[in-house]
């Protein structure tokens, strides 16, 4: 039991680095590709953008690999997928058409 707990902890630090991580790593490569001034023009947009990219990381990939294991883990239906990823191509033409 003290074993799940921790694990479930070190689970829990892991998937906070790897959401502050990814949305430092991914603001930078939007300010590079963008330019600083349109980049903070959707700052909003973009960073619902990247949260919803890493949570769909997160929730298909990276969850099955960390210290916590559960009969619960399972992936994003595919139609969950497939409208977050429509929504991202969307929100990205926006930023990249205006």
């Amino acid at each position: 039991m003290k074993n799940s707990i921790s694990h479930f902890f070190l689970e829990w630090l892991r998937a906070l680095v790897i959401l502050f991580g990814g949305l430092y790593i991914l603001w930078i490569i939007e300010e590079q590709l963008l330019g600083t001034e349109q980049a903070k023009n959707y700052v909003v947009l973009l960073a619902l953008v990247d949260f919803t990219i890493l949570f769909l990381v997160y929730r298909n990939f990276l969850q099955f690999s960390g210290w916590f294991q559960s009969k619960n883990q399972r992936k994003l239906p595919r139609t969950v997928t497939v409208l977050l990823v429509l929504f991202i191509i969307l929100s990205l033409s926006i930023v990249m058409i205006f």
